[in-house]
């Protein structure tokens, strides 16, 4: 709910709601890019695709320097996003995606270590998808 008084108080929490969400969107788009690409024209990837592999290969070497988190969800919290403060952004937006793999797929249980290690597993698909794409679709075309 949205803090109680002057009603500049009231459009920072919407500004600041607004900017949570779309820092949300934009890590959610962020960890799905390697599937979406396969259905964009190659023209409309060639100005940010290179930004974008750069920035996928950093991803997972930056969560050692923030005890194992990401720096969107940590933005994310200090902006106040109450979801992120409960739980990480995997656990909490991915949950949908992960949960099932966990179980029938890859056998691990719904716990910090087991997340860990679903986030691990996406990361690596996610790099071979980007791998295939990057040696087969874009530059070998």
């Amino acid at each position: 709910t949205p803090p109680i008084g002057r009603e500049d108080n009231n459009i920072i929490y919407i500004y600041t709601f607004m900017l949570i969400f779309i820092l949300n969107a934009i890590h959610m788009l962020l960890i799905f890019v390697p599937i979406i690409i396969y259905f964009i024209k190659q023209k409309y990837l060639k100005p940010w695709f290179k930004y974008y592999v750069i920035f996928s290969i950093i991803t997972p070497l930056h969560w050692i320097f923030f005890n194992n988190k990401c720096a969107l969800t940590l933005i994310s919290r200090s902006l106040g996003d109450k979801q992120a403060k409960k739980s990480g952004f995997s656990e909490k937006y991915l949950k949908w995606l992960y949960k099932p793999l966990m179980k029938h797929v890859f056998n691990l249980k719904w716990n910090s270590d087991g997340i860990a290690k679903m986030v691990n597993i996406h990361w690596i698909f996610n790099f071979i998808l980007l791998w295939y794409f990057i040696f087969y679709k874009y530059v070998c075309k």
